[in-house]
């Protein structure tokens, strides 16, 4: 009885999870490592870019930020299964504290993780905002009269 209902339950979340993972994978659209002045102009003839000047400074900078970001991503898709995992853990305890402390501490972990991811891409973004010459310190949003 107990297994027949563990099927059922099994059954229903790998259905739901395969009919609603296209749709977020639709939704999902990774950033090019390789930005648009590294690539140069496509040539649709041969269907190829073609690289008409020296790639500066600004396109490798570009290049590093493209890849900080992308491992960003990465970090938050670990975080997240990492957060489940404990929050399995911690729901299938059955009442044993080391395995409730053991879930509680791998959730603990995660969200320090996440804090830590939040703060790297705030940093990520302020640079580049500094490098290109968009931040200015003091400056509001809001224009007044």
């Amino acid at each position: 009885m107990l297994l027949n209902h563990k099927l059922k339950i099994f059954l229903a979340i790998s259905i739901l999870s395969f009919l609603i993972l296209p749709h977020i994978a639709s939704a999902i659209t990774f950033p090019s490592f390789i930005p648009e002045c590294a690539l140069g102009e496509l040539n649709t003839a041969r269907n190829i870019y073609v690289q008409k000047a020296t790639p500066d400074l600004n396109c490798v900078q570009q290049i590093l930020i493209n890849i900080a970001r992308m491992i960003l991503m990465i970090s938050g898709v670990i975080a997240l299964g990492m957060f489940i995992y404990g929050g399995i853990l911690w729901m299938t305890a059955a009442g044993k504290p080391e395995k409730v402390k053991k879930g509680t501490q791998i959730m603990v972990g995660t969200v320090i993780g996440l804090l830590i991811i939040f703060s790297a891409n705030l940093a990520i973004s302020t640079v580049e905002k500094v490098i290109k010459g968009q931040f200015k310190p003091g400056a509001t949003t809001e224009e007044t009269p």
